[in-house]
């Protein structure tokens, strides 16, 4: 049974921030803030804002943080805080104050509350409900805190994990196909709805961990974002969207595309500058075998229009089929990761097409997590044989109807290929 582990003593994550006190800057200066280069992500209680002490760790310079036992610590110039986990009760200063929302462990990291922190420093800050700003005077920028949930947090036991497909996005008057291409306008609409329906994006290794790692927890309602084929309207379209609303994907591409520099297809420094972003997610379709075929699978029987993964080629015998899948999804691993220089370990089947023998080569190459087009929810269960399922989303629908779609989803009954 898999069970929340609380942390017994923060000292195994002690963080000390570097800096000499003696050099800092005035009090009330925000001349000590420096930019953030990733998302940063809090949790809403009590009308407060939980933030992990790591990502305070980069916003504050010349201050020190200790985490020791269940006691938390934090100065700055000439301010202190003190807070304990699970208490209500703060010291600031020496002197004993009352916050909304306690300090927590949330998976093995320690959050605190922004808000009395920055109104205690005298940091004048502004929230719009879902992000919490405040500014950086060196780098004439703001702070973005994307506010999320509670329930968003990393501290669940899910009942369903969801998956969401998509391709293409195009403005509406350039669509041409209907279930394979979004308007960035209905995709916002989209992304906006899965927010108020309380889900919370999730990606690749999140899903792996929660089924490898029996203290890995993950939000009330996760859902994974994959995009196929890397168009480069992912970068274009979704990718400023995603990042606005503090959501996340992953973007999945038929890597022979990108090598060849084809139209419509994301370019290698566009996939490095999401990949880093902490937005987007660069895992793999194929190298280049994204195309369909006549002929025999490898039951001897006759199919057509299948896809190249799971069909014999002509005179193809069943040791050089398995050869040509393996150089195709070594291929893809590879320079997916000699670009990007982070793990490839998760793979969407090219049509949804798969059989056990892609899945063991899949498997011996590295790939954790294999990705299908049955619009169905995945169970914890479900993800022992490490397939993950997920459901189209066409152009048609509104926020109301993809929501509708995800309640009506039903869990994955196994069908051959």
């Amino acid at each position: 049974m898999r069970g929340y582990q609380t942390l017994l003593g923060f000292s195994l994550c002690s963080i000390l921030l570097t800096g000499c006190m003696n050099d800092a800057p005035a009090a009330n200066s925000l001349e000590s803030f420096q930019p953030l280069e990733t998302p940063v992500y809090g949790y809403t209680e009590e009308e407060e804002t939980l933030v992990a002490v790591t990502d305070i760790e980069e916003m504050f310079q010349s201050s020190e943080l200790t985490v020791e036992d269940e006691i938390i610590t934090f100065t700055w110039e000439e301010f202190s805080f003190t807070f304990e986990t699970g208490e209500t009760d703060a010291q600031i200063n020496g002197e004993t104050t009352t916050i909304n929302a306690p300090a927590r462990p949330i998976q093995s990291e320690a959050y605190i509350p922004i808000e009395p922190v920055l109104e205690n420093f005298n940091v004048d800050y502004e929230t719009d409900g879902q992000m919490l700003q405040f500014p950086s005077k060196t780098s004439e920028e703001m702070f973005n805190i994307h506010r999320k949930p509670i329930t968003s947090a990393y501290k669940y036991e899910p009942e369903a994990l969801y998956g969401l497909m998509y391709h293409d996005f195009s403005p509406e008057e350039d669509i041409q196909r209907e279930n394979a291409q979004v308007s960035p306008g209905n995709f916002q609409k989209q992304m906006e709805a899965l927010i108020e329906g309380g889900y919370e994006t999730v990606t690749d290794e999140d899903i792996v961990r929660f089924r490898e790692e029996d203290d890995f927890l993950l939000p009330e309602k996760p859902v994974l974002i994959a995009m196929d084929d890397g168009y480069q309207s992912n970068y274009e379209y979704a990718f400023p969207i995603l990042e606005e609303l503090g959501l996340r994907a992953s973007v999945y591409p038929n890597v022979e595309r990108n090598d060849t520099a084809q139209e419509r297809f994301l370019s290698w420094d566009e996939m490095k500058e999401m990949q880093e972003s902490g937005v987007m997610n660069i895992q793999a379709h194929s190298y280049d075998h994204h195309d369909t075929v006549d002929g025999y699978n490898i039951d001897g029987e006759k199919r057509s229009n299948r896809s190249l993964f799971v069909m014999l080629e002509e005179d193809e015998s069943e040791a050089a089929y398995e050869a040509r899948i393996r150089e195709d999804l070594g291929l893809a691993k590879e320079r997916l990761e000699d670009e990007l220089g982070h793990d490839v370990h998760s793979f969407t089947f090219p049509f949804g097409q798969f059989n056990d023998v892609l899945m063991d080569v899949a498997e011996d190459l590295g790939y954790d997590l294999m990705i299908t087009i049955y619009p169905n929810k995945n169970t914890p269960d479900d993800l022992d044989d490490k397939l993950f399922h997920r459901m189209n989303v066409p152009n048609g629908y509104d926020g109301e109807k993809l929501l509708e779609r995800l309640n009506e989803l039903e869990p994955w009954e196994d069908e051959s290929a």
